[in-house]
């Protein structure tokens, strides 16, 4: 991508998208839970989203309006699993401005994720390291959370 294109991309991550973690269990024995990365953006543009994989990669879904939305339009969702966005982060990060923190917690997760191996023993540290991030990106995600007083509206804004 351009110079131009990474920053127009990182304006619609700003506006439209999401930087998403999932935690999995796999097994209840297990104390170590893989997390699965993702990020994604959401047009009525379908253009928008066709532009995006192709400058990218990803995939595309298509959301219909839900029985009874009078005047909702057909919605497109571009999303990149790990592999496409662990390439995409470092290209947007120096551009983003709103989500800026969502995409820097998401980089240290998935440098943390590349660092072991599949099948090797995860230590306990870097589980619990692992596991703060994708608290943390929870609470940035989290839109619905009370402002308890003027210096949480700072961090918040």
């Amino acid at each position: 991508m351009s110079e131009t294109d990474k920053a127009y991309f990182a304006g619609i991550l700003d506006g439209e998208g999401w930087f998403s973690l999932q935690r999995v269990v796999r097994h209840r024995s297990s104390n170590s839970p893989t997390y699965s990365a993702s990020i994604g953006v959401s047009s009525t543009s379908k253009s928008l989203i066709d532009w995006i994989q192709g400058k990218v990669g990803g995939t595309i879904r298509v959301r219909l309006p839900k029985d009874g939305d009078l005047g909702n339009k057909i919605r497109y969702e571009w999303r990149a699993q790990i592999s496409v966005t662990q390439t995409i982060i470092p290209d947007v990060l120096p551009f983003l401005k709103i989500k800026k923190e969502q995409a820097e917690v998401m980089a240290l997760l998935l440098e943390m994720r590349s660092s072991s191996g599949k099948g090797v023993r995860v230590p306990k540290e870097v589980i619990q390291k692992r596991e703060c991030l994708y608290l943390r990106l929870r609470v940035l995600n989290d839109t619905k959370h009370a402002i308890k007083s003027l210096d949480d509206r700072r961090r918040v804004a």
